[in-house]
């Protein structure tokens, strides 16, 4: 990686962000992550925005760390991440940046082998202790990946707004602050934002809508770079409290 193609919202310089970024790059090959369509890291590797340089940015700080811990183990984890089934993947994925986060002052951290399947690293502490971790991630439940559902589809109607009212460049706000979300307050929701961004000229608005739901519009600055002549630009922010079954599904 010669030159940073992306938004850098990070406290560094290109120089030493291009620096983490060649690490993911080097294990798993630039013609790979240009290309392939259908997995995760591809995707955000493509993505320019300073939220995909946040997230690779930690990514490539946890490489970087196991590097020099365990090359092998650091290798066979970019295998399984690059080509093993979408829950190993996930599974990898979580192991390289969550153990990453146990190496503090006073610590040290051992990836397990191959051939102790039963934990994912061994925690040393100065002290002598020894504790053994094994990290596990669980699935989204049926109502958050709703939420994330409903709020797709909430996103792609406001772009066909934006696009058709060629609205200036704005941030949208939806907060379902008494509860989750019902079918008819996202009908509701989107019903209200059709009218309040066709009519916004630069004043922020903030309305309360029924159920205590909150529904704001602000103007967007180009703080991190200059915005599309082409397509409309525009931050949405989407807040719920979890459903009261989240916990059983």
């Amino acid at each position: 990686m010669k030159r940073l193609n992306r938004q850098n919202p990070l406290p560094l310089t290109d120089a030493v962000l291009i620096d983490y970024l060649s690490c993911i790059e080097r294990h798993f090959g630039s013609e790979w992550l240009e290309s392939v369509t259908d997995h995760p890291l591809g995707v955000l590797w493509r993505r320019r925005d300073f939220l995909s340089t946040e997230e690779l940015y930690i990514f490539a700080v946890a490489l970087k760390q196991f590097e020099q811990i365990d090359i092998q183990w650091t290798k066979r984890q970019c295998e399984v991440i690059k080509n093993g089934s979408c829950n190993n993947r996930v599974g990898a994925l979580f192991e390289v940046i969550g153990l990453s986060y146990f190496l503090k002052a006073g610590r040290s951290l051992l990836p397990e082998k191959e051939s102790n399947p039963g934990y994912d690293a061994t925690l040393l502490f100065e002290e002598g202790i020894e504790v053994s971790l094994s990290l596990k991630n669980y699935q989204l439940s049926v109502h958050y990946q709703t939420f994330i559902e409903k709020s797709r589809n909430l996103e792609k109607c406001i772009q066909r707004v934006l696009q058709a009212c060629k609205s200036r460049p704005m941030m949208v706000f939806v907060d379902f602050s008494q509860g989750y979300p019902s079918n008819s307050d996202w009908i509701e929701v989107e019903s209200f934002l059709k009218k309040i961004i066709t009519a916004f000229k630069d004043r922020p608005i903030l309305n309360i809508i029924s159920k205590g739901i909150v529904v704001g519009l602000n103007k967007l600055t180009n703080e991190y770079g200059e915005f599309s002549e082409v397509k409309p630009s525009y931050h949405m922010l989407i807040l719920s409290n979890f459903h009261k079954n989240s916990n059983n599904s």
